[in-house]
This record gives structure tokens, sequence and C-alpha cells, in this order.
């Protein structure tokens, strides 16, 4: 019983103190991502981007279902990240009927096609 006791304890103190560093890892990662802003030159603050009247999106990210959806995702999620405020379309997020497609892209400043 007593080497069984030592070993739980030792397992889960190892087991606190993993989840302690990668708690810390996730807290430097993320203030690497939030400190990533894109600025224009000369300016403090990051750009406001505005959309044009009847405009919904900023981007309409349209990919092949095959080969393109993770890495339109990505695209999504960083362009977010450094950006914050930019509307982006991506189906797998944003499409609710595909009947409304041609709408969505309508909406849409800027088209994005990955092939």
């Amino acid at each position: 019983l007593g080497a069984s006791l030592i070993f739980i304890v030792y397992a889960v103190c190892l087991l606190g103190l993993s989840m302690c560093i990668a708690f810390a890892f996730a807290v430097i990662a993320l203030r690497r991502v939030t400190a990533l802003r894109l600025n224009i030159r000369g300016q403090s603050s990051p750009p406001d981007p505005s959309l044009a009247k009847g405009r919904r999106f900023h981007l309409f990210l349209s990919h092949r279902w095959a080969t393109g959806q993770d890495q339109m995702a990505v695209l999504k999620r960083q362009l977010q990240l450094v950006l914050p405020g930019s509307s982006v379309f991506l189906d797998v997020d944003d499409l609710r009927h595909i009947g409304d497609l041609e709408r969505y892209i309508d909406e849409s400043q800027v088209i994005l096609i990955f092939l």
C-alpha cells in the first residue's frame, strides 16, 4: 500500500506539473498571437475595416471541398486575428442554406478562390 500511494502521489504531481507547463506555453502563444495586428505605417491603431453599402463580408473564401477546406479555415482565423473586425465568409462557418450562396457572394467585397 505504501509504494502504491507514493506512486499515485508522484503521478498526480507529475500530471499537475505537466498541466502547469502546458498552460504557461498556451499563455505565451496567446500573447504572441494577440500581439500580431495589422497596422498601417504611421498609425498607432489597426485599420478600421469598413464595408461598402450592401456588403456584409470583406472576403468570401471559396475552395475545393476535397482539398481546400482546412487551408481556408486557417486563413480565415489568421485574418481575423491580425485584422480585428474583419468579416470573412467561409462556408463551413457561415453557410446556412446552399440556395443563399449567390446572395453571400453578392454581399462580399472580395472573393478569393483557392484551387
